[in-house]
Formats: C-alpha cells, structure tokens, sequence
C-alpha cells in the first residue's frame, strides 16, 4: 500500500514486456483439462465446490 501510495507499482507488477514471461505449466493441463473442464474440475474438486453460487459460475463458463 505504501508504494502505491507513492506512485510506484505494487508488489509482483511487470510492466517491461522482455521481463513479462508466461510460464507453461503441461502437466496442470494434463491434470486438469483446458478450458470449461479445466473450470469444471476446479469447482467441483477444489474449495470452490462450497461456494453458494458455484453452480451458477460454472454454468457461466459451461460450452458443451
């Protein structure tokens, strides 16, 4: 807060686009799927599943 109250960025921001990588990580996509079933495993195996509108956000992404 106090940096952003200075003007400068917070913590983790990268602005510089060389220093700006993307990170593949396969072997989540291998676990999880892409995409709507990658969203669907999540809310139905992960803390999401207590969500009170999990249903609702799930359906949002739903493209099957």
């Amino acid at each position: 807060m106090e940096k952003v109250e200075k003007g400068l960025d917070p913590m983790c921001v990268i602005r510089d686009p060389d220093k700006n990588e993307l990170i593949d990580l396969p072997q989540e996509r291998h676990t999880y799927g892409s995409g709507s079933a990658f969203l669907k495993s999540l809310m139905t195996t992960g803390q999401s599943r207590f969500s009170p509108i999990a249903a609702e956000v799930a359906a949002l992404f739903d493209t099957d």
